[in-house]
């Protein structure tokens, strides 16, 4: 279909539609205008995000950050009081996860 013709069924000119076309390679246009140009194709817009990573490996990659934090807090406290925190990957694998049971909802704070 022409540019034309798209703008024909829209019901803009030529030069709307090759505008439209442009600011869509700029990632610029609107959804309105992209649902205006779908419904003229008889087609219909979907939006959506695709993650870069499954939602197993998002969820442990935040929970380690917080985990991390608070466990680097707990050690400066614990230096305090001339106490050390145990920093074997075994350890660290078990609490993270029992941490990440336990506070599944505020590792997105």
């Amino acid at each position: 279909m022409t540019t034309k013709q798209l703008g024909k069924r829209v019901g803009v000119s030529q030069s709307a539609i090759s505008e439209l076309e442009r600011s869509e390679n700029e990632r610029t246009i609107t959804l309105k205008s992209l649902d205006r140009v779908a419904d003229a194709m008889n087609c219909e817009v979907r939006y959506t995000f695709i993650p870069r990573d499954s939602l197993l490996q998002t969820v442990l990659r935040q929970a380690e950050k917080v985990y991390a934090l608070e466990r680097k807090s707990i050690s400066r406290t614990m230096a305090l009081e001339d106490q050390e925190v145990p920093a074997t990957d075994t350890l660290e694998s078990i609490e993270l996860a029992m941490y990440l049971f336990k506070n599944e909802k505020r590792i997105w704070d």
